[in-house]
């Protein structure tokens, strides 16, 4: 059994609970089976809390994991659940089945009285749980689960009813894998004279037959009459996965006459199985208007279990991870509804970025291969130079304003809102003036009559990158002292820092978003100072070589390549970063 501490604990509690409001479902999900994972008195408690969500699917989930951690502890929230006739069907019935899956004979009477509920899905488990609780405990269920213990199961879920008799232990025999045999089951399990009870029987031995014949033989019962027997079967297919199983599944999933219970547990089977040809379908069933809304839910959970299945990720229940990842992302400010924005704006970054190195390339090549020799060219500027510190000073407001936006979610703080964003439009208002100097001014020798306009323009832009590097430093780090920002970003991992997440990996995460931001900063920083300090002083061909050179400190340090496809500016790396950790 696996142990976390109390602070990884409160963690998965509030991404399951969504405390934040921002927890996609499919990331509750991750936490919902880490915590049931643990089969701990605590995760019982912190499942039942969530009944109080609006999402049928998720608390149809929350009873299914309180029944497979078998803790008696959690019958009254499933027997309230239960008695709820205002809950949804499909939860009040997964409530049942729990009961019969803890297994204790004190739901029996419990159990008994739902035999006649007006829906047939609860009152159908309600009938299995009761024959289920009774061969537990009858001597043929007593002596397999006595021998139980010392085997190692196929399938470790516990069913809603046991194989037939001769499939109960591990891995059919060769003799059971026959025709004949499966035959049989086939005609026990489609026999609506049979108890529900007998006919789970014979679904669950094909399931452990596991052959295509047995694929097929449970694929024949989706023409049952009861939509409880069909949602079995699929959550069987979800267990086999077996791509042979996939066009029953996907026949299901597209029939919008089907129960919504058995059509959203085919999605789910076919995000688990994974085969390529599933994912179109997913994705038009969980954007579609006339989708009911735990079809659409169901799929978007199967979603992230195909690409799950398609990632190589050992561990689908990874919730202590994907908690520390959502409680920094609710940290950050991120929401899934930033995407496009983000994309847009590294868009419009990366073409700026483009437009102005090919115009400095193609100034150099003017001036120094195409018109080579001719020293006059040499003492002046033309429009492509002219149009650089704009273009420059647009790309640096840009990053420079949606830091302050970050700092704004991050912080609170309007006023360090407004001093970013004050030297980020005083930056573009220097840059914006020079240009306009340069073009009416070209001859390099009288650049010094606008020198304060320059100066405006780099100083803005130094000092806003210091800044933005000191607030982002000091609201990760609990000891940093935020005095002089380009101290703290030379001495910052010489501070024995408290990080907030209390997670060893979302610690090592914070440690890479600082690094990224002390890096990228530092660097614009420096190479904008020694911009500045070369122009006052006069070293034309020291100042051109780093005047290219600050173009590119600032966009490509922020346009760096990570994770191919995207591009990322310092923010997005560590947003990102966060988001895929």
């Amino acid at each position: 059994m696996a142990t976390v501490s109390a602070s990884e604990l409160k963690a998965l509690e509030e991404c399951l609970l969504n405390v934040s409001g921002k927890v996609p479902l499919h990331v509750r999900f991750r936490a919902l089976f880490t915590l049931k994972g643990l089969k701990t008195e605590e995760a019982v408690s912190i499942i039942g809390k969530g009944f109080a969500d609006d999402s049928a699917l998720l608390k149809h989930e929350l009873a299914y994991c309180l029944g497979q951690v078998k803790s008696t502890s959690a019958l009254p929230t499933l027997e309230s659940v239960l008695r709820d006739g205002s809950e949804d069907p499909m939860v009040r019935h997964e409530a049942a089945e729990a009961m019969g899956a803890i297994s204790s004979t004190t739901s029996i009477p419990v159990l008994e009285e739902f035999l006649s509920d007006p829906e047939q899905a609860v009152r159908e488990t309600c009938e299995i749980a009761i024959a289920k609780i009774e061969w537990d405990n009858s001597p043929e269920g007593k002596q397999h689960h006595a021998e139980e213990q010392n085997a190692a199961p196929v399938y470790t879920s516990i069913d809603p009813a046991p194989p037939t008799s001769g499939l109960l232990k591990g891995a059919p025999k060769p003799e059971q894998l026959s025709e004949s045999t499966v035959e049989q089951l086939q005609a026990q399990l489609v026999d609506t004279k049979l108890s529900l009870f007998e006919r789970y029987r014979a679904m669950f031995a094909l399931r452990n037959i596991g052959t295509p014949a047995a694929v097929d033989a449970l694929a024949s019962g989706f023409s049952d009459n009861s939509a409880l027997f069909k949602h079995e079967i699929a959550f069987i297919f979800g267990q086999l996965l077996s791509p042979h199983s996939v066009p029953a599944l996907l026949e299901v999933l597209r029939n919008v006459s089907e129960s919504d219970m058995v059509r959203h547990e085919a999605a789910e089977a076919l995000g688990g199985i994974g085969t390529p040809e599933v994912l179109p379908h997913l994705r038009e069933w969980m954007t579609r208007d006339d989708s009911p809304q735990v079809v659409k839910e169901s799929c978007q959970v199967a979603i992230d279990m195909w690409e799950h299945e398609n990632s190589g990720e050992f561990q689908y229940a990874n919730g202590l991870e994907t908690a520390a990842s959502v409680k920094c992302r609710s940290k950050a400010g991120l929401d899934d509804s930033d995407r496009l924005f983000l994309k847009l704006l590294v868009l419009f970054l990366l073409v700026a970025d483009t437009v102005n190195t090919v115009f400095d390339f193609l100034y150099l090549y003017h001036v120094l291969i195409q018109h080579f020799g001719e020293t006059a060219l040499l003492e002046e500027a033309d429009w492509l130079f002219a149009t650089d510190p704009v273009i420059t000073g647009l790309i640096a407001t840009t990053v420079q304003l949606f830091f302050a936006w970050r700092i704004r979610v991050l912080t609170k703080n309007w006023f360090l809102v407004c001093i970013v964003t004050a030297l980020a439009v005083a930056g573009f208002v220097g840059a914006a003036v020079t240009t306009y100097e340069v073009g009416r001014t070209p001859k390099f020798v009288d650049f010094r009559n606008f020198k304060a306009v320059v100066i405006l323009w780099l100083t803005s832009e130094s000092v806003g990158d210091m800044l933005i590097t000191g607030i982002l430093v000091r609201f990760l780090c609990v000891y940093s002292l935020v005095l002089v920002h380009l101290i703290i970003k030379c001495l910052t991992f010489f501070y024995r820092r408290k990080h907030k997440t209390g997670f060893k990996n979302s610690d090592m995460i914070v440690d890479r978003i600082i690094r990224v931001t002390v890096q990228t900063g530092l660097i614009t920083s420096i190479v904008a100072i020694l911009d500045l300090i070369f122009f006052l002083a006069d070293v034309r061909i020291l100042y051109l070589t780093l005047r290219i050179s600050n173009n590119q400190a600032i966009q490509n340090p922020g346009l760096a390549h990570w994770n191919a496809p995207y591009l990322q500016l310092p923010a997005l790396q560590a947003v990102h970063q966060l988001d895929d950790e």
